[in-house]
This record gives structure tokens, sequence and C-alpha cells, in this order.
């Protein structure tokens, strides 16, 4: 409506701060459906869309709003749904200002479901949240972080490396000079080295399909895949 209409159609910012904070509550109230929800989210992303200031650590430009919103109230929960979810990432992505907020706080609820190896759209919607903020900026403080995060969910539950594959291939087309692709799939193949054979035979067919498409990059060595095959 400012942006439309008026620029002073709230006559004082504590009427915006009171609008935002009515918005932010109905945003994270359980009793909404999904589309109201979404609707709601969307609003805080846009209000007031004219607010961008500078971050103090990398100098990206972030929505004001998104800094002054209370973090805790908009971590995913198990009850999201996915659209949910990506508008949370969405915003958790914007800023680096959320303090003691860090990335494994945020994915808490995601990770619970994807350690007991629940399949479908919990771990869908891990690693699409990883993909989100990845590309949002972050890559210089958290591809370590997001390395290990994947390499613990393989590790434990290798039928979930057709989504690391995919996430891989992903970071390669966006980010080309991110090191998380190969420092994954060398620590990976570390792990398939040093683990009990047993383990390995028991998800040959996933580890198959890693090896696959390791041996597709340039710059793993075959010997480190030679070692594996031979092992098994």
């Amino acid at each position: 409506m400012q942006s439309v209409f008026n620029q002073d159609i709230c006559d004082s910012d504590t009427e915006e701060n009171k609008l935002k904070g009515r918005v932010q509550v109905l945003a994270t109230h359980p009793s909404l459906s999904e589309c109201s929800h979404l609707l709601t989210i969307q609003w805080l992303l846009d209000f007031p869309t004219s607010q961008l200031v500078n971050s103090s650590t990398d100098g990206q430009k972030e929505d004001a709003t998104v800094r002054s919103l209370e973090p805790y109230a908009l971590l995913p929960t198990v009850f999201d749904v996915p659209a949910l979810i990506s508008f949370k990432s969405k915003i958790f992505s914007l800023t680096t200002t959320w303090d003691g907020i860090s990335l494994r706080d945020f994915l808490i609820s995601l990770m619970k479901q994807v350690d007991y190896g629940i399949p479908g759209p919990p771990v869908v919607n891990l690693f699409r949240s990883l993909f989100t903020y990845i590309t949002s900026g972050h890559q210089n403080t958290s591809e370590g972080d997001i390395s290990q995060i994947i390499l613990n969910v393989i590790t434990s539950h290798p039928k979930f490396i057709p989504h690391a594959i995919d996430f891989i291939s992903s970071i390669n087309e966006v980010l080309p000079q991110s090191s998380i692709p190969l420092n994954l799939m060398a620590e990976f193949l570390q792990f398939l080295n040093s683990t009990n054979l047993d383990v390995v035979l028991a998800n040959l067919h996933y580890h198959l399909v890693f090896l696959k498409h390791a041996s597709s990059c340039p710059a793993i060595n075959p010997l480190v895949i030679l070692q594996v095959i031979k092992m098994m």
C-alpha cells in the first residue's frame, strides 16, 4: 500500500512496527491455513519494499524488515508444508544478522526427520534449504558446515545419495567456483575406504551410483575410486 498509494500512509514508525509485528504473529499462527501462512510470509518479505540497508559483514544489501524479525518464530517446524519451508529458507538466507541462530539451528526440525531416515519431503526440503542458503551469498562462511551436514546424511543413510548427487550437480551449475562438490566427494570416498566392507555392501547400489558420479569429476584421483572398487 505504501508503494502504490503513499509512502506516508502510516503516521509514524511506531505504527509501521505495530503493523509488522501483527503480520509476523499471523505468519506463525498455528490455526492459519497453508495459503494464509504463505501470504503473510510473503507480506513480511515485501514489507516495506523500500527499506534496504547495508550488511555490516559483506556489504550486501538486505531487507531492514527481515533483519528485525523474531528468528525463533520463523524456524521451520515438522508441520510446515514444502512451500512454507521454502519461504522461511528465503527469509533466513536474506540476512546474516540473526545473532545466535546458526544454519544448523534453522535446519534442526528437518534434520530430526532425516536422521530417522524419513524419505520424501523432509530430505527434499533439507537439500532445498541448503541450496537456497548457499546460493544467497553465504558460500564463504558456510561451505564447511554444509559439506559436513550432507556427509553426515549420506553416511548414515546411503539411500539419500541421489539427493546429494542432484545437489552437487546444481551447485556445479550455479556456483562453479564452490568447493562443496569436490570436498564432499573426496570426504565420502575417504569414508568408503575406511569403513567396514559389510556396510558398503549393504548399500552397494547407492555407493556404486556415487562412484559413477565421482568418476566423471576430473579433479578426483581415479586411484581413490579404484581402491574402493577393489575393496568391494
